[in-house]
């Protein structure tokens, strides 16, 4: 793959994953571009708010990690400048500089979690929360701008990411599971998929070396679900830590998260949570490893 491949974010911990990943595995020649500067060859320093044809000059791809994540803090206004406005301001660069392929990185949260599970690309669009309905105006602005170019908009719809040293959501859980108290999550059967970051890696190289899959948006995910209960006792082996889970019953956490303000910590760790994976599977000939506790820190 000799191709030149822009990739937004790279200071965050996914977009430094996939940078590291590319220049292991492929010929081709990286830019990276985030707010601050970090060591990797061709970096350039950017407000995206200001991205202009500089930015995507003599690029055949754009991976576009850069915008505000879930676990973050911010307004309505705020998730919406940077994850449609940046969005759409590099997405114009990339049209004006006729790059071939823009690769957007979404989440699965914009089918919401009302719908029937598992979440396919077919299931409604329920986004809930100022991230989720971001990123889904994120995908529709694209689309529109993207359907008079010949600019080829590949989307990527993602769980949550999972590893041993994830600063997201998932880097919380290790934390609680590191810090040693006591968790009221021990004999939970729900059922969560989630995405290793080892997979996300495979599947992404796939998509890369695949150009004649075109405007195609594709849920990638674990094959395997989990419930809360092995997801923590899963990060306790991986981190080599003693783990302290103890039982709850369900109506009783339930009522204890409600009058703590803390409900949407219940539906995360005892509520069902299940995409499928099966359709990117299928067209990029692509297989996810199924084993949880090796993938936590591959």
């Amino acid at each position: 793959m000799t191709e030149t491949i822009l990739i937004t974010g790279a200071s965050g911990f996914l977009g430094k994953r996939i940078v590291r990943f590319l220049q292991r595995t492929s010929d081709a020649y990286l830019l990276t571009t985030s707010r601050q500067q970090e060591s990797f060859p061709n970096h350039l320093v950017r407000d995206l708010s200001e991205a202009t044809a500089e930015l995507t000059a003599n690029v055949d791809t754009v991976i576009h990690f850069a915008g505000l994540a879930s676990h973050k803090k911010g307004s309505e206004d705020e998730f919406h400048e940077a994850n449609v406005m940046n969005t759409i301001n590099v997405a114009k660069a990339a049209i004006e500089s006729n790059v071939k392929r823009f690769i957007f990185i979404s989440t699965t949260d914009v089918h919401g979690t009302e719908s029937q599970l598992p979440l396919t690309e077919a299931s409604p669009l329920k986004p809930k929360g100022a991230y989720a309905q971001s990123k889904l105006a994120a995908e529709e602005a694209l689309r529109i701008l993207c359907k008079d170019s010949e600019m080829n908009l590949i989307i990527l719809r993602l769980p949550l990411i999972y590893h041993i040293d994830a600063v997201n959501e998932f880097g919380q859980y290790v934390q609680m599971v590191k810090e040693n108290r006591p968790l009221p999550l021990d004999r939970i059967n729900n059922q969560r998929t989630l995405l290793a970051l080892c997979n996300f890696e495979s599947a992404l190289n796939a998509v890369l070396h695949q150009p004649e899959i075109r405007n195609e948006t594709m849920i990638i995910s674990d094959n395997i679900s989990l419930s809360t209960t092995e997801m923590m006792k899963g990060i306790a082996v991986a981190a080599v830590v003693p783990i302290k889970l103890f039982y709850a019953p369900k109506l009783l956490a339930k009522t204890a998260m409600k009058f703590t303000g803390k409900t949407a910590f219940f539906d995360t760790f005892w509520g069902d949570y299940q995409v499928s994976s099966q359709y990117a599977q299928k067209l990029l000939k692509w297989q996810p490893s199924d084993s949880y506790v090796v993938n936590l820190s591959k």
